[in-house]
């Protein structure tokens, strides 16, 4: 009994498919060089100048919160005075 993996030396070799078009090697990259990147070195890449970004102002430091006057207190309307009534004759 043989297993799937060992060949049978009387069988026939199967005819090796015809060879394709050489696969060209692809150009070797030009070696990285180890400096950083000048300032702006993405606004090239993407053609457009973009204005570096402002300095952020040091925050003031937060005043304490003035505390709410207290609402005058309503004052009370003065009661209509009753009209007179009219002396009966």
């Amino acid at each position: 009994m043989k297993w799937f993996w060992q060949k049978d030396k009387n069988q026939p070799q199967a005819a090796e498919p015809p060879a394709a078009d050489p696969v060209p090697e692809p150009e070797p990259e030009p070696p990285v060089e180890d400096k950083k990147p000048e300032a702006g070195f993405f606004t090239k890449l993407l053609g457009s100048k973009v204005e570096p970004e402002p300095e952020p102002e040091p925050e003031p430091e937060p005043k304490p919160e003035p505390e709410p006057e207290p609402e005058p207190e309503p004052k009370p309307k003065p009661e209509p005075e009753p009209e007179p009534e009219p002396e009966p004759e």
